[in-house]
């Protein structure tokens, strides 16, 4: 027997990821360790963000960073590092959104900005953001996605990946 409602039939689109490793965290101000710049061609659903650390261990296992996920700003971060969007499962087309990562100016403002997750980051831990289906966000045409970290005591070296599906338009939808 299906558990699936009637009528509804979703249609994966492809997915993409991107991964830094060793990059420094430090300053006086957050920043987006991921930005997804939107695309007029295709709406994004966001499925994974790993987070971990590897330099600071002292005090460490107290220090917790705020973690924010938005969506809605079309003006990109800046002073990241453009990143390479790959397949996830080698297969489909080339990405039709841009991505960076580590921006220290972070995007948009709040007033073009929704905060769709907030969390605490205990730093000792890695950190992953993996929702069930029915609670992934997803952004609209042209919308951005920025995973937002706040600032850390002390400077860490941070790896991380962000794994999307670029989802297309709705029927009609420009």
């Amino acid at each position: 027997m299906s558990h699936r409602e009637p009528g509804i039939h979703r249609i994966r689109g492809n997915l993409y990821s991107v991964t830094f490793s060793d990059i420094e965290c430090s300053g006086v101000a957050e920043r987006d360790v991921f930005d997804i710049q939107g695309s007029t061609e295709t709406r994004l659903r966001l499925h994974q963000v790993e987070l971990s650390q590897h330099s600071e261990v002292a005090g460490a296992s107290e220090e917790r960073l705020p973690v924010e996920i938005l969506t809605g700003a079309v003006v990109a971060s800046s002073g990241g590092t453009a990143g390479v969007p790959t397949r996830y499962l080698d297969r489909g087309a080339t990405s039709l959104v841009s991505a960076a990562y580590n921006a220290t100016t972070v995007a948009g403002a709040a007033s073009d900005e929704t905060l769709r997750w907030g969390g605490a980051w205990p730093i000792n831990e890695c950190f992953n953001y993996e929702p069930a289906s029915d609670k992934r966000i997803q952004t609209g045409l042209n919308e951005n996605l920025s995973v937002r970290i706040g600032v850390p005591a002390d400077a860490l070296s941070l790896n991380g990946t962000i794994v999307w599906e670029e989802i297309g338009k709705v029927p009609g939808e420009s």
